[in-house]
């Protein structure tokens, strides 16, 4: 019989092997050791809540999650309602300059004239050009993350847009205070300070909490006659059921109660840009811009049945030039809308859970008038219109 030899060469090659299988079996062995770790862990903590459950309820601090896309604050100016919409992909946000300076909003392929604004559950907009639909005097401090709204959930909560609307509510009164400020190139300059207490005292019951904001930028920007300056300061007022959950997240929240937001605030905003309507003629325009609101909301949840309503006024005055160097009155208006609105909603039970359905009935009614130096032919300065629905 033949004897098999081995060289050491192959030898030396065959440890080698083991040598570098050795670690990686030991590395599998270590990570079945923690899951193994971490399962038991699990297990316990499951335990202890099953145990606290049945002893005692648990009631978890408050978490503020904002933020929803990247990016959220900017870098030259004061936050605006279209700052997180830069990166919302469902919505183009097509600015001119810088998205604070001004934007327009176009969901699903629409234009900025075929979508919608619905801000603490009311649908506002303006009159004479959907250039202005963001320009709304409140911080998004103030405001919950934004949801997009398209097809059957645009119907249910939307108005006057048939491309979709973007939603904000107002969300929790936070206790403390942010102080800002920034310089940067082209002369840029920001500063913005918020306020804030939940908890300011109790009124019939209600739970009294309010914040203020005031913001200011300013600065040449990045292209010749791109320079803008803007200036806003707003104040809310909440009461909150003092057995309600309403209004506890970024959101609103959910649960028996009611809350009431009250908000007032005005901005003043300037921009100038090239082209910055009239495009292709390479005018050097600007735009003045000085919008006021007040808004009231009420919701409330009971049982089987919620409810929301509210009502608002807004005024915006611009002054807009062609071409800067050659000043006139030839474009100016002002726009004043006054609307309001109401919901309620019946959760009818089923047999079962997955047979469970919804009653929503929705109404409401807005008036706008407009003055304006070069709008004056026609019938049109003034109009009401209403809707109503009933949806199963």
């Amino acid at each position: 019989m033949k004897k098999r030899t081995v060289s050491r060469k192959s030898a030396a090659k065959k440890v080698g092997l083991i040598g570098r299988i050795s670690p990686m079996r030991r590395m599998a062995a270590a990570c079945r050791a923690a899951a193994c770790r971490v399962t038991a862990a699990c297990l316990a903590a499951t335990c202890c809540a099953a145990a606290l459950a049945d002893d005692a309820v648990v009631r978890l601090d408050e978490v503020v999650v904002s933020g929803w896309v990247a990016n959220a604050a900017p870098a030259e100016g004061v936050a605006t309602l279209a700052s997180e919409l830069r990166f919302e992909p469902q919505v183009d946000a097509q600015a001119r300059g810088f998205a604070e300076g001004q934007a327009d909003i176009a969901i699903r392929g629409g234009t900025f004239e075929s979508s919608g604004l619905v801000l603490a559950g009311l649908p506002v907009f303006d009159a004479q050009t959907g250039h202005y639909l963001l320009e709304m005097p409140v911080s998004p401090r103030f405001l919950g993350a934004a949801t997009v709204r398209t097809g059957a959930e645009l119907s249910l909560g939307g108005w006057n847009a048939i491309a979709g609307a973007v939603a904000r509510d107002f969300a929790a009164v936070r206790d403390g205070g942010v102080v800002a400020a920034g310089a940067g190139g082209h002369r840029a300059m920001r500063g913005e300070i918020v306020l804030g207490a939940s908890d300011l005292g109790s009124v019939a019951g209600l739970k009294v909490g309010a914040d203020i904001e005031a913001g200011w930028s300013e600065g040449d920007g990045s292209r010749a006659r791109g320079d803008y300056e803007l200036g806003r300061v707003g104040a809310r007022v909440r009461l909150l059921g003092t057995d309600s959950k309403l209004g506890t997240g970024s959101n609103g929240g959910s649960g028996a109660g009611s809350r009431t937001d009250f908000f007032a605030g005005y901005q003043r905003k300037f921009i100038g840009w090239i082209n910055l309507y009239a495009a292709p003629y390479g005018s050097a325009e600007t735009d003045e811009l000085r919008t006021s609101l007040a808004m009231v909301s009420h919701s409330g949840e009971r049982g089987g049945l919620s409810w929301r309503a509210g009502a608002y006024w807004r005024r915006n005055d611009d002054v807009y030039q062609f071409n800067r160097d050659k000043p006139s009155n030839a474009y100016v208006h002002t726009t004043d809308i006054v609307g309001a609105s109401a919901e309620l909603a019946a959760q009818v039970r089923g047999e079962t859970a997955a047979e469970a359905s919804r009653l929503l009935l929705r109404a409401g009614v807005i008036g706008d008038s407009i003055e304006s130096s070069s709008l004056k032919h026609g019938r049109y300065n003034s109009r009401t219109q209403g809707f109503a629905g009933a949806f199963w």
